[in-house]
C-alpha cells in the first residue's frame, strides 16, 4: 500500500481505467487495506479544486479540502485505524478524523495502518510506526508490507520473509515473492518462479507448482493467490482454477482470468467474456460481460461491450444503469464511482451522495 491508498486498490483503479478506455514492484503482491478494495467505515475522501477533504455518508463536509492531491483517481486516502495518509511536498504524514495532523509529514513513503502499525519508509529503508507516530520497528528493510494475521512480509537482500509485531524475523527471507497471510496461509514464489503456500511457521503446506500471475493480471485484480472463503485461485498451464487449503483442485483450471471469491461468487473470464461462478464451479451468471468485479453487499460493478459501468444483482439483473467510466464495489452502502477523471459516491439506489468532482 503505497502513498495515499492501499497499494493494490490504487493499482487496480489505474489499471482498470487504462484497460477500460504502477508498475508493481517485486514481492508486493497481495497488498490491501482490508479484504475489500475500499472499506468505507469512516469519512469519505472527496476532492474539490485539487484538494482532498472528507465528507460523511450524507455528503456533508467534515474535513475541509486542503490536502495535496495530484490525481484524484489515484491519490485519495481512506481512513484506517482512525488515521488517513496526507502528503505535503514530497513527505507523507497522517491526520485523524478531526482533520488534525497527528503525525507530521516526514516519511518518504508510507502504507495505511493495519493491526495498530503502519509501514513507513525513511531514506530507502522501511520500518513501522504506531498510531502515535513513534517508531516501533526501526527502518531496516528494503521493502515491507502491512500486518495481516499478526505477521508482515519484509524484503532483505531481494528475498522475502516475515516478521512479527516486535520486529522479530519469524520466517527467514528466502522467497522471491510473498503474499500476505489470509486464513492462515500465504502464497510464496520459489527460485523457479512457481507458486506455493506456507503456514505461519514457514512450513510449505502446498508445494510450489503453480504458474506466477503476470504483472498485468496482478495490476488488474485483487491478487488471486489469496485464500478467501476457503479457496484460492491458482494458475496451471496458463489457465486459472481454485484450490482448497489442502491444495486439492476443487474447480479445475479453465479460466483466462479470475477474481477471488466474494459473497460465495467469483468473477471469471472464459472465451473473452466475464461471468460469475459459485464454489461448485457452476455458472450463476453466464459469461456475457466485458468486465466484472466482486460482489459486495449484493451488488457488483460490471460493463457490457460498448457501455459504461453499471451495477447488477446476483441474478444478473441490472439495478443501477450504465453511466460511470469506472465503478467500485459497495461498502457500508456506499460505492466510489468515476466520471471524466472526477470521483463521487453513490448509494445502492444509484443516487449520488457526492457528485463527481476533482
Amino acid at each position: 500500500m503505497t502513498y495515499i491508498m492501499a497499494q493494490l486498490a490504487k493499482r487496480r483503479l489505474v489499471a482498470f481505467l487504462c484497460f477500460a478506455v504502477l508498475v508493481i514492484s517485486p514481492g508486493t503482491w497481495g497488498q490491501k487495506t482490508t479484504r475489500n478494495l475500499f472499506h468505507f467505515d469512516g469519512p469519505l475522501p472527496v476532492v474539490v479544486s485539487g484538494k482532498m477533504g472528507f465528507s460523511d455518508h450524507s455528503g456533508k463536509i467534515l474535513i475541509e479540502p486542503r490536502f495535496e492531491v495530484k490525481e484524484a483517481l489515484q491519490d485519495i486516502s481512506l481512513f484506517s485505524a482512525d488515521r488517513a495518509l496526507i502528503k505535503q511536498g514530497d513527505k507523507i504524514g497522517f491526520i485523524d478524523k478531526r482533520g488534525a495532523v497527528v503525525i507530521p509529514p516526514q516519511f518518504d513513503d508510507a502504507r495505511q495502518f493495519a493491526e495498530g502499525m503502519a509501514a513507513i519508509e525513511i531514506g530507502s529503508k522501511w520500518g513501522y510506526i504506531n498510531k502515535a507516530g513513534n517508531v516501533v520497528i526501526k527502518p531496516q528493510f528494503a521493502d515491507a508490507g502491512s500486518f495481516f494475521e499478526g505477521l508482515a512480509k519484509v524484503s532483505v537482500e531481494d528475498y522475502w520473509g516475515f516478521i512479527d509485531s516486535t520486529g522479530k524475523i519469524v520466517i527467514k527471507p528466502q522467497f522471491r515473492e510473498a503474499g500476505d497471510f489470509s486464513e492462515g496461509l500465504a502464497a510464496i514464489k520459489n527460485e523457479q518462479g512457481l507458486i506455493g503456500f506456507i503456514d505461519k511457521t514457514g512450513i510449505v503446506i502446498i508445494k510450489p507448482k503453480y504458474d506466477s500471475a503476470s504483472d498485468a493480471f496482478r495490476d488488474l485484480f485483487r491478487y488471486p493467490n489469496l485464500f478467501v472463503e476457503g479457496l484460492a485461485a491458482v494458475s496451471h498451464r496458463g489457465k486459472w482454477g481454485f484450490i482448497d487449503h489442502t491444495g486439492r483442485m476443487v474447480i479445475k483450471s479453465q479460466f483466462e482470468y479470475t477474481t477471488a471469491f466474494s459473497e460465495s461468487l467469483a468473477a471469471v473470464k472464459i472465451d473473452n467474456k466475464w461471468g460469475y461462478i459459485n464454489k461448485e464451479g457452476q455458472w450463476i451468471i453466464e459469461p456475457s460481460l466485458e468486465m466484472a468485479m466482486d460482489f459486495s453487499e449484493g451488488l457488483a460493478p460490471v460493463r457490457l461491450k460498448g457501455e459504461k459501468y453499471s451495477y447488477i444483482d446476483k441474478t444478473g439483473k441490472q439495478v443501477i444503469k450504465p453511466q460511470f467510466d469506472f465503478a467500485f464495489t459497495f461498502s457500508n452502502n456506499v460505492a466510489l464511482v468515476a466520471i471524466d477523471g472526477k470521483i463521487g459516491y453513490i448509494d445502492k439506489t444509484g443516487n449520488y451522495i457526492w457528485k463527481p468532482t476533482n
